[in-house]
């Protein structure tokens, strides 16, 4: 068998969350011996029961490999081998077999049916200033007509009564062709309170030259708004992480992650230890020191942060929350996260169609807490902020970031501004599918070689 080549990517959920870590290429086991009679699926079922007993997290639930049913599509066959304490696996296209897909389309949305079963989509931000120029605002309805490569075609709607009704006016719109910066916006309030709103832990050059401008205006608060992000690499986790605390953290343990019994025994032949132990670095004082092609890190020696959650805040978001908690105050408002405090890497072999997530490792912090499976729970609870608002993200009155206004400079958030109760247009909605900047995630970061 050809080596799988391992695509070393998010903390993933099964719908699309993710934290990457960065380990060398595994070998993979030796694949089963079945006797079950030929077929198309064979061989790659093969190759997926192998993998997931070296790389597994849970490894131990895996059936035995002469119980297993070969004979099914690989789809079926991985569902049919995951551990029922296993939440976040999943399995999707190689991508040298669906490499044409888009990285964004210059807005999120979340898709509603109404009681009349019609859809509409509420554009939750905008990232680009082509799509601002055409008029697409957050807190828009749009019935999205058709959507490709290049062009969006779409209609207003409004809400009446808890029902969509559709403007006859169609509007075309060509898609952006740049990359996005995952920094969607970055203010600073008072003159002493950053504010980052983050949508994606991916390349750290989109961070510098935000926390650099935090730097030179000393701020003494941030709030860091993770409510459209489901994760991203472990290493731009521990970056930002880094930038944000206090001098006592720096050379202290950052991230413990632990691994199935095969990848500890790896671990301990390599380092003398099952578990692998992630440190926070120190800021590098001369600019003549710092390694060529290494971001410096930029020390902002900040006592505490307000982390504004969605429903969707997931992974590398946690994480940040989870592992900077044992050396400063964490104020988290929103709503409660996904509750994913485990990690994967992506595993794929050019001649199979489909790759797999699986999830492979469990993270915790210096005190050995990790995310809980039910989420982290808000200090301050405010309902679907990011839905309820018709405030553009980065305006003072939207209602988690006003809420962390209120706290830093007034000590105390308004009642009304706790957990406000739905409107009767929202009670008569039903979300569809996933928030569109979570499809687009996916398709970011596991369909292209990194």
């Amino acid at each position: 068998m050809k080596i799988s080549r391992i695509i070393i990517l998010s903390f993933i959920t099964a719908i699309c969350y993710g934290c990457s870590t960065e380990e060398s290429v595994i070998s993979p086991v030796e694949p089963p011996v079945n006797n079950a009679s030929d077929n198309v699926y064979f061989t790659h079922n093969q190759w997926i029961y192998s993998q997931m007993n070296q790389h597994y997290l849970w490894r131990e639930d895996l059936p035995d490999s002469l119980s297993c049913n070969y004979d099914q599509s690989p789809d079926k066959f991985y569902k049919s081998i995951l551990s029922d304490k296993d939440r976040f696996s999943y399995m999707f296209t190689n991508p040298n077999y669906d490499p044409n897909t888009r990285s964004g389309i210059g807005f999120s949305y979340q898709t509603y049916r109404d009681n009349k079963n019609n859809t509409a989509s509420l554009v939750l931000y905008v990232s680009n200033r082509q799509v601002s120029a055409s008029g697409i605002r957050r807190g828009d309805w749009l019935n999205i007509i058709s959507l490709d490569n290049s062009t969006l075609t779409y209609s207003k709607v409004t809400v009446s009564d808890g029902f969509f009704i559709y403007d006859d006016n169609v509007h075309r719109m060509s898609l952006p062709t740049t990359p996005e910066n995952t920094v969607l916006l970055d203010s600073i309030y008072a003159n002493s309170i950053g504010y980052l709103c983050y949508t994606d832990f991916d390349d750290i050059a989109d961070l510098v030259p935000v926390i650099t401008k935090f730097k030179e205006h000393n701020i003494t608060d941030l709030i860091l708004d993770l409510r459209y992000n489901p994760g991203g690499y472990v290493k731009t986790c521990k970056y930002l992480t880094n930038c944000i605390a206090p001098e006592q953290a720096y050379g202290d343990i950052f991230q413990i992650t632990k691994y199935n019994d095969r990848i500890s025994l790896k671990n301990i032949s390599k380092t003398g230890s099952a578990d692998l132990y992630n440190y926070y670095g120190f800021p590098v004082s001369d600019p003549d020191k710092v390694i060529k092609g290494e971001n410096p890190i930029i020390p902002l020696n900040l006592s505490r942060l307000y982390v504004l959650t969605s429903s969707h805040s997931a992974s590398a978001s946690e994480a940040t929350m989870v592992c900077l908690k044992p050396y400063m105050e964490v104020i988290q408002i929103g709503e409660t996260t996904v509750g994913k405090g485990v990690g994967s890497y992506s595993i794929s072999d050019n001649k199979y169609k489909y790759a797999l997530q699986p999830i492979t490792m469990q993270y915790y912090n210096k005190n050995e807490e990790t995310t809980p499976n039910t989420g982290l729970v808000p200090d301050y609870y405010i309902a679907d902020g990011y839905i309820t608002s018709k405030k553009e993200i980065g305006d003072i009155e939207e209602p988690l970031l006003k809420a962390a206004l209120e706290l830093i400079l007034g000590g105390s958030i308004s009642p009304d501004k706790v957990a406000p109760s739905h409107n009767n247009i929202e009670n008569s909605l039903t979300p569809v599918g996933e928030p569109s900047y979570l499809i687009e995630f996916k398709n970011k970061h596991y369909n292209e070689n990194f």
